[in-house]
C-alpha cells in the first residue's frame, strides 16, 4: 500500500517582526529604566560641579597662602595670582565666572551663591 500524503498547497505566512503589544511592553519598560536612571545621573552631575567648585577653591586658597608667605600680605583678588601662582583662572562649574575675592577675610567665593560651594 502506497499512502499519499496530502500537503496543503496554501502558503504559510511566516510570523516577521513584531506586534504592537510587544513594542509597547519594550518601550514601557525602557521608559521606567529612563525614568529611574536620569534622577540618578542629574544628582551626580550637581554632586560634580559642586566638587569641582570646592576643589578650585581650595587651590586658590593654597595659592593665596603662598602668596602671603612670600609677600606678607594676601592678594588684591583672584586675578593677581594667576600670572605667577595658577597658570588659568579657574571658572565656578555653576556660573561659569571666575571667582570672586573677599580681601577682608583672604579667601575666594564661589560666584554662584550655592551655599555647599564653599571651602573652610
Amino acid at each position: 500500500m502506497v499512502e499519499m500524503r496530502v500537503f496543503n498547497r496554501t502558503k504559510r505566512r511566516k510570523d516577521s517582526g513584531f506586534t504592537l503589544m510587544e513594542l509597547m511592553i519594550v518601550i514601557f519598560i525602557l521608559a521606567i529604566l529612563v525614568s529611574i536612571a536620569l534622577p540618578v545621573l542629574f544628582k551626580t552631575l550637581a554632586n560634580a560641579r559642586r566638587r569641582t567648585c570646592q576643589a578650585n577653591l581650595r587651590i586658590i586658597d593654597g595659592q593665596a597662602n603662598a602668596f602671603y608667605v612670600e609677600n606678607g600680605i594676601y592678594p588684591a583678588g583672584v586675578i593677581s595670582l594667576v600670572p605667577s601662582y595658577i597658570r588659568d583662572e579657574p571658572r565656578c562649574p555653576l556660573a561659569h565666572t571666575g571667582y570672586d575675592w573677599d580681601s577682608d577675610e583672604g579667601k575666594a567665593i564661589c560666584p554662584s551663591g550655592d551655599p555647599t560651594h564653599t571651602y573652610p
